[in-house]
């Protein structure tokens, strides 16, 4: 589909690709990714790897950011998306929003929406939050 055997894009975008517009310790977490022909398939259409790529960035760097310095770290452990529309839009806008945030795990609702703010994919993602070396990540 993109010239090899895997079905992500060879250009997917990195975690810095997804930018993030509003950050806040609401619960709150914004951010969006532009469409270019890197993302798309040979259909035209966008992979929807991109858009679930969108949603557990969103929720895990929201666990992140608001458990910094406590020397826990967020583990996306679950997501269920639902892919709505497809479209061809220029950006996708995503939100993504705390409905839970216990001791040991978040849980987030994601919106992802065209410029129009069509609603294209909706789903929840849950991000456990552990001490570093419960993931073996040490004093990393």
């Amino acid at each position: 589909m993109w010239g090899s055997s895997s079905s992500v894009p060879p250009d997917f975008p990195s975690p810095d690709g997804l930018e993030v517009v509003v950050d806040g310790p609401s619960g709150l977490v914004r951010g969006q990714v532009r469409v270019t022909d890197a993302i798309r398939g040979a259909s035209g259409h966008v992979h929807n790897g991109v858009l679930a790529g969108m949603a557990v960035s969103r929720a895990s760097s929201g666990t992140s950011r608001a458990i910094a310095g406590s020397g826990r770290v967020g583990v996306a452990v679950s997501m269920d998306m639902y892919f709505l529309e497809v479209i061809h839009p220029l950006r996708f806008l995503g939100e993504a929003t705390v409905r839970n945030s216990g001791p040991t795990e978040w849980i987030w609702d994601v919106d992802i929406a065209d410029d129009p703010g069509r609603l294209c994919a909706m789903g929840r993602v849950t991000v456990w939050h552990r001490v570093r070396e419960e993931v073996g990540l040490g004093g990393q």
